[in-house]
């Protein structure tokens, strides 16, 4: 079975949700350079916060029983990492690597649901980001049935994200 790549938000929709949303975390967040090779977080890890990436790409991977690790898809300029463990509370679902020096902006856990619990515009930024990325997971999902039909893998279309 080929990767399908589902992580792309290149045109407008989440990406806007996403630059407004960073903008607004800029007094609570931690901005870092990491290189090629670091690692941000493992699969099973607690969430420490997440990752707004400002310049360069993240791989995310994750494993299978036998230990066989495969890409779920590569993360840009643009997008978030790590947003739904985050709210939820549960361990994160992926590894994620760095394979282009990144520029990022981390935000801490705890003042992230604080500013959540605080401000509403802020809120509904974060909403709209879930919201989008329910969209992308129904398109990645129907993909893979088709996959598994025999249809044959198609492009899953950016759901202006």
């Amino acid at each position: 079975m080929r990767v399908v790549r589902y992580c792309d938000r290149s045109s407008g929709g989440a990406n806007a949700c996403v630059i407004r949303a960073s903008e607004m975390l800029q007094a609570i967040s931690v901005f870092e350079q990491r290189s090629t090779g670091s690692n941000l977080f493992q699969e099973g890890d607690q969430p420490l916060g997440v990752y707004f990436i400002r310049g360069g790409r993240v791989e995310m991977t994750v494993a299978n029983r036998a230990g066989r690790t495969r890409q779920v898809c590569s993360a840009s300029e643009g997008e978030v990492l790590g947003l739904s463990s985050v709210i939820t509370g549960r361990p994160l679902d992926c590894r994620a690597d760095v394979v282009e020096d990144a520029e990022l902006q981390f935000v801490p856990r705890e003042a992230l649901l604080e500013l959540i619990r605080t401000n509403g515009e802020a809120h509904l930024e974060i909403v709209k980001i879930l919201s989008l990325d329910i969209g992308r997971c129904y398109e990645v999902l129907k993909c893979i049935d088709a996959e598994n039909r025999g249809q044959g893998p198609r492009v899953v279309p950016s759901s202006g994200a």
